[in-house]
């Protein structure tokens, strides 16, 4: 992606990115933003069309100066709107900028140990395939779960969306500012990273319509949002409506460590269902199913 400089003329400067499994572009380990410079991205898919954003710059995010945890039994409303479930909520402190208006974005990375790692419907787990296969005569549940045979661990992401910006708050001392809701899987611990990012007032408007549409109440008298549009254009053809938008940031982080100490009452769903093992069959029934990717799962 070719950077800019202050007064906007291209430097001609690009810096390669590297594609992984996953899809995700990285740049290479030896890769350090300019805080002088803007960016954008340009690349070209295999059809032949190619695509650029407009230019974005950094923004300099403040430090998390303190995290706090609270449990609250009804912390998360269902996707139904009728119930809610219990979870650790994660409050930061952070000195907000008074020399500029600030918007902020904030994200985390969730790490929880499993116990079960695969479920076969309507059949069981091969151990050496570690494939579900045709179930025998008298295992006709609907599901089956089985236990992970070594270490594993989901690896989740926020599902809502996370924003702020200052204007009620210009130059102050934010403190006790919600930015996590963590479900309570687990009468365990589990390990949370949390990122939060100063973002331009053009990322700031672009999560504002994904929180209308993912967290809308879906009310009549609810104005419908508009059409997620972002900053990266189809330059062989402009019509095309691409849905994303890149930006540069500066991220702060803060590892927290919850213990769920405090947590009482019934445990969200990691799976989406209650377990149901299979019944034993020694010496080689029920198998212990893998965790794939090894030692984690990254799941959205």
């Amino acid at each position: 992606f070719p950077s800019h400089d202050n007064w906007g003329w291209e430097t001609k400067q690009e810096i390669p990115l590297k594609i992984l499994a996953s899809g995700r572009l990285i740049p290479f380990p030896d890769f350090k933003l300019n805080p002088n410079y803007a960016y954008r991205l340009v690349f070209e898919l295999k059809t032949g069309d190619k695509y650029q954003s407009t230019p974005e710059k950094i923004n300099t995010t403040p430090p998390i100066l303190n995290v706090k945890k609270q449990f609250n039994l009804q912390s998360v409303l269902s996707n139904d709107g009728k119930t809610y479930t219990s979870a650790t909520e994660l409050y930061v402190d952070f000195q907000d900028d008074p020399t500029a208006n600030n918007f902020y974005l904030w994200r985390y990375t969730h790490y929880e140990k499993l116990a079960f790692c695969k479920t076969c419907n309507n059949s069981v787990l091969d151990y050496k395939t570690q494939s579900c296969v045709t179930a025998p005569r008298g295992l006709n549940k609907a599901y089956y779960d089985y236990p992970c045979e070594s270490a594993c661990y989901a690896i989740l992401h926020n599902s809502k969306v996370m924003i702020q910006d200052d204007r009620a708050s210009q130059g102050k001392l934010i403190k006790e500012k919600l930015v996590a809701q963590i479900p309570f899987y687990n009468d365990y611990g589990c390990l949370v990273n949390l990122e939060q990012i100063s973002v331009s007032l053009e990322v700031y408007k672009f999560y504002q319509l994904v929180r209308q549409l993912t967290q809308g109440t879906g009310g009549l008298a609810d104005t419908p949002p508009s059409a997620i549009v972002g900053n990266i254009q189809n330059v062989s053809n402009p019509d095309e409506k691409v849905v994303g938008y890149f930006g540069v940031a500066n991220v702060q982080k803060y590892s927290f460590w919850i213990d769920r100490s405090d947590a009482v009452g019934p445990m969200a769903l990691i799976l989406g269902h209650s377990i149901v093992e299979e019944p034993s069959n020694p010496p080689t029934r029920p198998p212990s199913a893998g965790c794939v990717p090894r030692g984690y799962r990254d799941w959205e």
